[in-house]
């Protein structure tokens, strides 16, 4: 079971894989809630696409407990999209 560092950790890594290590620019963890019943972590992220822009994109996403899996990510503040992932 991951605490609440290393589902941060998974947090990072995702974006940093899906946009690369400049993409993520001051990457920042806002809030991160365990569920009640200890099944899943809620990561509320916000990050800049890159340094020259002062908007940032802001995420919720939700991963299992157990392996960090990411369960959904929902971009907050815009379009209020959700994305599924698959693995």
């Amino acid at each position: 079971m991951l605490d609440a560092q290393g589902i941060s950790k998974k947090a990072l890594d995702y974006f940093v894989t899906i946009h690369g290590d400049y993409a993520v620019w001051g990457f920042q963890i806002e809030e991160v809630t365990p569920s009640k019943d200890g099944k899943t972590w809620t990561v509320k992220c916000s990050f800049a696409p890159n340094p020259n822009l002062s908007k940032r994109f802001h995420y919720e996403l939700v991963l299992d407990s157990g392996d960090g899996t990411i369960l959904t990510v929902k971009r907050l503040r815009d379009s209020g999209s959700t994305v599924k992932r698959v693995t």
